[in-house]
C-alpha cells in the first residue's frame, strides 16, 4: 500500500505500476528515496505507464517503461485532470495579478506559455511544453535573478509606472480618453522580482 492510501493488489510488468482492484484503476508511482510519490490512478495500464516515463523525462531520469512521447503527454494531461493528485511545484508556475502563469526559458529570455485560473491548469501547460521539448523541469523552468538584476528590475517597474502615473491620456475616435498599458513590458521583471524576494526568504 502506498502513502496515498491505494491498495496494490497486482503488480504490473511496467515499473511503478500497479493495480487497486478497490478502485479498479492502474495507479502510477514513482519511488524517491524513503517516499512514493502517487502519479494518478487510470483505466489503462500503458497510460499508467507513460504517467511513470513522463514524470522520469520532467525530473531529468531515464524513462524505463518505453512509452513515446505523444503517450508521455496524454498522460501527464490525464494526471493534471485527476483531484487529489499533487500539483508539482517548481519555477514554472508564478502567480501574477490574480492569474497563474506558466512561464519558461527560451534562449536567454523568459516566455510565457499561458495565463491560468488554477495553479494546477498553469502547471500542466508547463509539463506539456517541457515534454514536447522532452527536457526536464529543471532546464526549462526561467532562472532566478541575482541580487544585482533583481534591484535594476525593481527600479525598471519603478520608472515605468512612474512614467504611466505621468503620462497624458490619448484621445480615441470615440472620444474616449484612455492611457497606455506598461504592464505587459513589466511583468516579467516583477515576476522574476518576486521569485528573487521568495528565494532570499527561504535562504535566510
Amino acid at each position: 500500500e502506498g502513502g496515498d492510501g491505494h491498495r496494490v493488489s497486482q503488480v504490473s510488468a511496467y515499473e511503478g505500476v500497479g493495480w487497486d482492484a478497490a478502485a479498479e484503476r492502474w495507479t502510477a508511482h514513482m519511488q524517491l528515496g524513503a517516499d512514493s510519490t502517487f502519479l494518478g490512478a487510470y483505466r489503462d495500464e500503458r497510460v499508467a505507464a507513460a504517467a511513470v516515463d513522463a514524470e522520469c523525462v520532467l525530473r531529468g531520469r531515464e524513462p524505463t517503461n518505453g512509452s513515446v512521447a505523444d503517450e508521455q503527454r496524454e498522460a501527464a494531461a490525464q494526471r493534471a485532470a485527476q483531484r487529489g493528485v499533487a500539483v508539482p511545484s517548481h519555477g514554472g508556475v508564478r502567480y501574477l495579478d490574480s492569474k497563474w502563469r506558466s512561464l519558461a526559458r527560451q534562449g536567454g529570455e523568459t516566455v510565457e506559455l499561458g495565463t491560468f485560473d488554477s495553479q494546477a491548469a498553469a502547471s500542466a501547460a508547463f509539463d506539456d511544453h517541457c515534454l514536447k521539448l522532452g527536457r526536464p523541469r529543471s532546464s526549462v523552468a526561467p532562472r532566478a535573478l541575482s541580487g544585482k538584476e533583481a534591484i535594476k528590475a525593481a527600479l525598471k517597474v519603478a520608472m515605468e509606472r512612474k512614467e504611466l502615473s505621468q503620462e497624458p491620456a490619448k484621445t480615441t475616435r470615440s472620444g474616449r480618453k484612455v492611457k497606455r498599458n506598461h504592464r505587459n513590458k513589466l511583468w516579467e521583471a516583477e515576476v522574476e522580482l518576486g521569485r528573487n524576494r521568495a528565494l532570499n526568504g527561504k535562504a535566510g
